[in-house]
């Protein structure tokens, strides 16, 4: 009562602090008066942080509680609502944007499949040097196969990468991944492991040239710009150095 300066409710942990017990202590001894008629309109909390000393203050924390499970459940039903939202945009958004055949689109949609066992792979293999080169290959395909979405026109192109190269690699890391879960680390074991490692290399320097392979169009189009509009620039004698 001391500690409570005649105030009607009151921070069980401050009288914690103040008697030296446990807060948990401080909340089963005060229920103990509560029950024997110390505090006849005594109340606590239900998460046993707070004493409040009579109704009135009991009554505007049920108050309190209540206008805050009201707003945290309006403003659940607007994450909820938003939510959906969201997810029927997206939706409305596939469905304008999926123009693609059917054959590119399967495609697409086994490339990512092969970009999701890629990951799986990193992440069951625990060496840091091969777990780099996955990182790596897991970019560039999934770059690969984010630009032919975009640019079907350019899925001739990837065929053989999609039909041979890409399963070729996941045909290795499946090796990979069986070599290291063996606890025997012999010869063959060891030098199988070490080409394909090396192998890696090769693979995502050839797949990252594909990739730039793929803009070499954008990439010409960008310069047949820039040639143009310089031409014109030194046709108007805006091209010169030190222009008013």
């Amino acid at each position: 009562v001391a500690q409570m300066h005649d105030r009607n409710y009151f921070m069980i942990k401050d009288f914690s602090s103040a008697t030296g017990r446990s807060s948990k202590y401080i909340a089963k001894d005060l229920r103990k008066m509560i029950d024997i008629g110390m505090f006849p309109e005594g109340h606590i909390d239900e998460k046993q942080t707070c004493f409040m000393l009579n109704n009135e203050s009991y009554e505007q924390y049920l108050k309190l509680q209540e206008n805050m499970r009201m707003r945290e459940m309006e403003e659940q039903a607007k994450n909820k609502e938003e939510i959906l939202r969201q997810k029927q945009a997206q939706k409305d958004r596939f469905i304008k944007k999926d123009t693609l055949e059917p054959e590119i689109r399967k495609a697409i949609n086994e490339g990512r499949q092969y970009v999701r066992k890629i990951r799986n792979a990193n992440s069951e293999i625990p060496g840091e040097e091969i777990s780099r080169k996955l990182d790596r290959l897991e970019a560039v395909t999934g770059k690969i196969f984010d630009y032919v979405e975009s640019h079907p026109e350019k899925f001739p192109e990837i065929k053989k990468f999609t039909e041979y190269f890409l399963p070729t690699t996941l045909k290795l890391l499946d090796a990979y991944r069986e070599f290291d879960y063996h606890s025997v680390r012999g010869e063959n074991i060891s030098t199988a492991k070490k080409e394909i490692e090396d192998t890696m290399d090769t693979i995502n320097l050839a797949f990252e040239n594909l990739l730039d392979d793929l803009f070499q169009d954008a990439a010409m189009d960008v310069s047949t710009d820039i040639s143009v509009l310089e031409t014109m620039l030194a046709q108007e004698g805006l091209a010169q150095k030190n222009i008013k």
